[in-house]
């Protein structure tokens, strides 16, 4: 079996046991009651920031592309249709959609593509670093709070020393890039150095304080309207917490969506709710039906967005969805 068949078994294993342990420990009546007298007018108002949230990450990504003369729609339809298949496949399939994807809807280097994306995805990484750092730094009674503090600070430091380490790191690893390819054939060969050079002249792009500057701040921003999101969710409910409560659900969320998981997080979305909001005082069973509230408002608009794209691009899909299947076949192979 391989190592991804694995990993999604384990998924769904792990998926069913939660979900098991979920409905056996679950109080209808508690689950019911906090669903009841929902305040739909601020989960209106969530899916809207959810929408915004997606787009400022889409500019974040096109800044990190460089390439100002591909249009913001092709990045958000790219991005769309990624987040969807995140949604609803394990093992975050849709970050490698994403590349392939835009690559097919504006001639997108692969490289860029991919080094784009992972920078992209590397912001998230450190601003949820930083937001980890806050939220068990606050909770100081909780267990392993403090170790877990400065794992985030600890990871933060290790993404940002890589990233520096292969912009500033080209003569080191082109020799070993060209040593590798040296041994495949004379076309993969320039295909693996041209995806090198590409990825490096992305990577390079930080190097400008202005693109850097801007970067942060639409990381900011997205993580802004991500905690008003958890906000309107909290306020859906009618639970008025601390501020710091939003911050700590997006912080379990993280950890939790994490982990090995059948497809659309199902169970570890749950514990995490129920764990995040246990500090606040909520039920366990109010936890599940606020966690179910705001992953329903999360898919249902991915969904919509992502079936309006596809039924516009579905020949680029096709076509990325292709070169994956190409990519993993030929890994196969090797």
């Amino acid at each position: 079996m391989s190592a991804k068949r694995s990993l999604l078994v384990l998924g769904c294993a792990l998926s069913a046991a939660l979900l098991g342990v979920i409905l056996w420990r679950l109080d209808w009546h508690d689950f019911t009651a906090g669903l009841r007298n929902l305040r739909y007018e601020w989960l209106a108002v969530g899916i809207t920031l959810i929408v915004c949230s997606m787009a400022l990450r889409t500019l974040r990504w096109r800044a990190l592309a460089g390439l100002a003369h591909v249009p913001f729609r092709a990045f958000w339809n790219a991005a769309t249709m990624g987040l969807f298949i995140n949604q609803v496949y394990p093992l975050r399939a849709g970050e490698i959609f994403r590349m392939f994807a835009i690559r097919h809807l504006a001639q997108v280097p692969l490289g860029r593509a991919a080094m784009s994306a992972l920078v992209d995805r590397v912001a998230d990484v450190l601003m949820l670093g930083v937001c980890a750092l806050a939220v068990f730094s606050t909770h100081t009674g909780l267990a392993h709070a403090g170790r877990l503090a400065g794992t985030a600070l600890v990871t933060v430091v290790a993404v940002v020393a890589g990233l520096l380490a292969f912009a500033r790191g080209d003569r080191l690893w082109r020799r070993w890039i060209a040593a590798w390819s040296a041994r495949m054939s004379g076309r993969l060969q320039e295909r693996i150095e041209g995806f090198y050079s590409e990825a490096l002249a992305t990577a390079a792009l930080l190097g400008s304080p202005e693109r850097v500057g801007s970067v942060l701040l639409l990381t900011a921003g997205a993580f802004l309207l991500d905690f008003a999101v958890v906000q309107c969710a909290l306020k859906a409910f009618g639970w008025d917490l601390p501020l710091i409560a939003p911050a700590t659900v997006l912080v379990f969320l993280a950890i939790g969506v994490s982990l090995p998981s059948a497809p659309g997080y199902a169970g570890v979305y749950q514990i995490a709710c129920i764990f995040a909001l246990a500090l606040f005082g909520i039920t366990e069973s109010q936890a599940v039906a606020f966690s179910l509230v705001l992953q329903m408002c999360v898919l249902l608009t991915v969904l919509v967005l992502a079936g309006w794209v596809a039924l516009g691009h579905l020949d680029a899909f096709r076509g990325a969805r292709g070169a994956m299947s190409a990519l993993k076949e030929s890994d196969r192979v090797g």
